[in-house]
């Protein structure tokens, strides 16, 4: 089993497997505001090039990240190139987390 941020634990051979509804997979002590207030942006290497994720609510309920970025790439003829990179990044269950107080300040 992999402990992931904020306490969400997960079975990494379900989820390798496909295994879609994880028994392993146990919900964090933390509410969507409190994700949302608290969590720091992360930040993804594609190609040696940082991308920032920032934090987001998504309208679907559930929350993370989503990131935008460009990330230059070398061809095989030796020419370059420019990747758009654009990615949702979503924690896992957080559609069913309590919706939870506001964080004070």
């Amino acid at each position: 089993m992999a402990l992931a941020p904020f306490g969400v634990v997960g079975c990494i051979n379900c989820t390798k497997s496909g295994v879609t509804n994880d028994p392993h997979r146990s919900l964090p002590m933390i509410t969507k505001n409190e994700f949302m207030e608290t969590v720091k942006p992360v930040v993804i290497t594609i190609n040696g090039v940082n991308v920032p994720c920032e934090v987001r609510e998504f309208s679907t309920g559930s929350v993370g990240f989503v990131m935008a970025g460009k990330v230059a790439i070398t061809l095989p003829d030796g020419s370059k190139g420019e990747l758009v990179c654009n990615g949702n990044l979503v924690m896992i269950g957080s559609k069913k987390w309590e919706q939870g107080d506001k964080v004070a300040a």
